[in-house]
């Protein structure tokens, strides 16, 4: 094993030899008559053994093991002990003298241990330098992951820097780009008074601060996007002589909320209440959250006249398409309920994107209001936009 070579002839002859000196020392040859003659061949023999392992083991581990040469050296020694007893039994040298045998054991004892010791050494050594190689290799991995994560954080960064980029171009374009190409056109015609041109300003520029305050970042919070959109269009309401009445209470975050999806929801609400301003008679408006369901619930009712919600759409109701359109672009739901009494326009979006579409109870829900505008285009012979 240590000279990493199988030797099964030797290991069989130093079995057979160690056996049969065993059986040669055994207490009960002491009344034999022939004892001092064979006690000395049980040393011949022994020592016969010791060369053999000897000179094999130096021949196995010249220039491959330094422990194989280690052990032969022991054995050599081990030999010459022999010797030094094998003459003390024949009487070549006097009584006097030591039996170096007995010590035999030791010395193989302190060879083993030392070779152990440095076997074991050897292997922590060699741990310690695997350590070394896998920290190193981990090191080089890391440093490789931390180079791949930068070029995708930047490819990701420049990824949404053009899609933000084009997200603000097309609403900039749709909205604040079409109200004042509309108010200039109508200009060019003679068909505004100064009252209007001021009302269509102030729109693009409500527009315009609301695209602003959807860049802001809100941490999925709702309630703060409300605010933003109160602090904007407070002032508008006042002036038109409109009370506010905010019910808002607190309600769970929506994770996926973003700046695309916050200038959704300002949108659909700055239409609701655009509407309230331009097209009823409305004293009162009220503001309130809820959460239902799976999802969170934004109710704005006033107390106007109301509407005919099919005809309106029939006749050209863009506001209340877009409020729909942009709801479907987010998971979310729109509804109205209108009477005499007043209007209510419920907004339901989702605590997350797995949520279970909520339709809203006691509202009219978009698959009706397209069915219900579908059939009216039809009956009216309006073609579909």
């Amino acid at each position: 094993m240590i000279h990493g070579r199988q030797q099964r002839w030797l290991t069989y002859s130093v079995i057979a030899a160690a056996v049969t000196v065993a059986l040669l020392s055994l207490p009960v040859l002491a009344t034999l008559p022939n004892t001092p003659q064979v006690t000395p061949l049980i040393y011949l023999l022994a020592m016969a053994a010791t060369v053999a392992v000897t000179v094999a083991g130096i021949i196995a581990s010249w220039r491959r093991s330094t422990e194989g040469l280690l052990v032969a050296a022991g054995l050599a020694l081990a030999f010459l002990y022999g010797i030094n007893d094998w003459a003390l039994q024949s009487d070549f040298i006097g009584p006097e003298n030591w039996y170096l045998g007995p010590y035999l054991s030791l010395q193989s004892f302190i060879v083993f241990c030392y070779l152990m010791h440095r076997r074991y050494i050897g292997a922590l050594v060699q741990v310690e330098h695997s350590n070394l190689e896998l920290a190193q290799r981990l090191q080089e991995r890391e440093n490789e992951l931390a180079r791949s994560y930068e070029r995708l954080s930047e490819i990701e960064y420049r990824q949404t820097v053009a899609q933000e980029r084009q997200r603000l171009m097309q609403d900039m374009h749709d909205g604040l780009g079409s109200s004042l190409h509309s108010a200039l056109r109508a200009i060019e015609r003679g068909k505004l008074d100064e009252i209007s041109v001021a009302d269509i300003l102030r729109g693009c520029i409500d527009d315009l601060h609301l695209t602003i305050d959807s860049m802001e970042p809100v941490e999925a919070d709702l309630l703060l996007l409300l605010a933003t959109l109160r602090y904007r269009l407070g002032s508008r309401l006042q002036s038109a002589g409109i009370t506010l009445h905010w019910q808002v209470v607190d309600v769970p975050q929506l994770d996926w909320l973003d700046p695309r999806t916050a200038l959704h929801i300002l949108r659909i609400l700055q239409e609701a209440l655009t509407n309230i301003v331009k097209h009823t008679s409305a004293t009162e408006i009220t503001v309130a959250t809820a959460q239902e369901g799976a999802g969170v619930t934004v109710r704005i009712a006033d107390n106007g006249a109301g509407f005919a919600l099919v005809p309106a759409l029939a006749l050209g109701g863009r506001g209340l398409l877009n409020q729909q359109r942009r709801a479907d672009a987010i998971g979310g739901n729109i509804g109205w309920d209108s009477t005499s009494a007043g209007t209510t326009v419920a907004l339901w979006l989702p605590l997350s994107r797995n949520a279970i579409p909520h339709h809203l109870a006691g509202t009219v829900s978009p698959e009706l209001v397209t069915d219900r505008l579908t059939k009216s285009w039809h009956k009216h012979g309006f073609v579909k936009p």
